[in-house]
């Protein structure tokens, strides 16, 4: 959503310039969403070195955007909020016995 792109450069200046920005294509934000457990839009995915950190969504109040990212920069890596299991639809083959 373009609302929270003009946020992302603020909140990096804000946190002293501590993460690094990227933005998802249109192409790529469902495959991404998926991977990341993200349901709901804007959402900011954190991530240090490739693995999952944080998710904060939607358009927030200032103050509470500058303390959701600062509570990620703190935070360490973990399981994104996912299932963790292939869902598979009725009938489908499965290497399940």
């Amino acid at each position: 959503v373009l609302d929270v792109a003009v946020v992302l450069l603020e909140l990096r200046a804000a946190s002293g310039g501590r993460c690094d920005i990227g933005v998802a294509t249109r192409e790529h934000e469902d495959a991404l969403a998926r991977r990341f457990g993200v349901q709901r839009w804007p959402s900011i995915v954190f991530l240090r070195d490739g693995g999952y950190v944080a998710t904060v969504s939607g358009m927030l109040a200032w103050s509470d955007y500058v303390a959701a990212v600062g509570r990620a920069l703190a935070a360490p890596v973990g399981r994104a909020p996912t299932v963790g299991i292939p869902v598979r639809a009725a009938g489908e083959a499965s290497a399940c016995h």
